[in-house]
């Protein structure tokens, strides 16, 4: 199961959501390294980078986080032309359950 793509036309997006580690300076720039973000105390992520185009996009596995995200993928890519495109899945849900729905009408 999987989400549709999200579509957003924007002339410009910081590639910074490849490249930098969230709340750090350093970079992230292999597959495998482990991403980490927080919102506030009640949610936590550990995320792999399992693809990895500095030009393109990433993908992260996911690895902690809510019990119905785990092993899900979350995939951003850009597409240069006139304009930049960002598309946007969050992949590989066990069901839709209204969890499912929350994320997916909080991801849009």
């Amino acid at each position: 199961m999987g989400l549709e793509p999200l579509l957003l036309l924007i002339s410009d997006i910081s590639i910074a959501l490849v490249t930098r580690r969230a709340n750090s300076s350093s970079d992230i720039t292999e597959m495998g390294l482990i991403a980490e973000f927080s919102f506030g105390k009640k949610y936590h992520n550990k995320m792999r980078i399992s693809k990895l185009d500095k030009n393109r996009g990433v993908e992260w596995q996911v690895l902690e986080a809510h019990k119905e995200w785990l092993d899900t993928r979350i995939t951003f890519n850009l597409q240069n032309g006139d304009n930049t495109i960002l598309r946007f899945w969050h992949r590989n849900w066990r069901e839709k359950t209204d969890f499912f729905a929350h994320c997916n009408y909080n991801w849009a």
